[in-house]
């Protein structure tokens, strides 16, 4: 349903212009609807949240007085259905939270804890590699993987050695770092 006809539907004595309105979303709806697209990850929920904040904006008083505020109390508004949202759903889904702890799996007597923190380390180490620029990955895959040399790796990849030294080297400091940042998360 367009903005113009469900803002027909509300009365605006005392309350903000339904065309004030309709035009603020109008002019405001790309940008929100991408913000609420980011905040929630889900385009038909942002989609909703849009028109819930419409609806909310037409019952709001003197909004059309201003209009720096009318655009900051659109986005604040969304913003706290999105909450809203997001809150009730995490109330819902804690009854199914089960502790680690509690899980009995059969590891074929390893522990579950280091299998489950090597995974994680391998989750972060391959967002780490995507994150590099292709050569350095390349080059860091190349020794690592296939055990070359960094006099094959510059051979093969048209560079010299100490390109070759500097980017195994920054791609070791990246992992490093990011396993750190990993352990303090």
């Amino acid at each position: 349903m367009a903005v113009a006809e469900t803002a027909a539907w509300f009365p605006t004595s005392g309350h903000g212009s339904g065309e004030f309105v309709a035009a603020l979303f109008r002019r405001h709806r790309k940008a929100l609807l991408w913000y609420l697209k980011e905040l929630v990850g889900s385009p038909d929920e942002a989609e909703d949240i849009l028109q819930e904040a419409f609806l909310r904006l037409l019952r709001t008083a003197k909004l059309d007085e201003d209009l720096v505020r009318a655009r900051n109390y659109l986005f604040k508004t969304a913003t706290n259905i999105a909450r809203d949202g997001y809150r009730r759903r995490q109330s819902r889904r804690d009854h199914l939270h089960v502790a680690v702890e509690s899980v009995e799996v059969a590891a074929g007597g390893h522990d579950f804890g280091r299998m489950l923190d090597a995974q994680r380390g391998a989750c972060v180490l391959h967002a780490a590699l995507k994150d590099l620029l292709p050569r350095t990955r390349t080059a860091f895959l190349l020794h690592w993987r296939e055990e070359m040399t960094y006099g094959e790796i510059a051979a093969e990849l048209g560079v010299s050695r100490k390109t070759i030294e500097r980017d195994v080297a920054l791609t070791l400091e990246v992992c490093r770092s990011r396993m750190q940042e990993g352990r303090h998360a």
